[in-house]
């Protein structure tokens, strides 16, 4: 999770669980060979990770930058779970409200008032 808005434990750890459910969302929606090459390099993946390696500091992030440099099938996985793992933490209210955004009904209003400003502006 990105250190910026700094949060309490407790709100890490809420947003922790919201993304992880965004996230698991959004994929059971996704067509099915999307699904499906996501399952098998998760598989992929978990198998990876349960391998040596050696070095001494074989964290999970390490297996983790590993497995991104591996191929280009294992970067677009990371860069799948990263992408939308982000998304899903930008978008969380508690992160808003930090960031200073308030209501996001409201913001989406007025984006989409400002958008037809402009669309009215540019066609005459």
């Amino acid at each position: 999770m990105p250190d910026y808005p700094p949060l309490a434990e407790k709100q890490k750890d809420i947003v922790h669980g919201d993304t992880v459910i965004y996230v698991t969302k959004a994929l059971s929606v996704a067509p099915l060979y999307i699904r499906s090459a996501i399952a098998v390099l998760d598989i992929l993946f978990v198998i990876f990770s349960s391998l040596p390696v050696p070095s001494k500091n074989a964290s999970l992030a390490v297996k983790l930058a590993l497995w991104g440099r591996l191929s280009s099938f294992s970067a677009t996985h990371e860069r799948f779970y990263r992408s939308m793992g982000l998304l899903a933490i930008y978008e969380h209210p508690l992160i808003l409200q930090e960031l200073g955004f308030g209501d996001r009904l409201l913001r989406t209003q007025n984006l989409r008032a400002q958008r037809a400003q402009q669309m009215v502006g540019s066609a005459s």
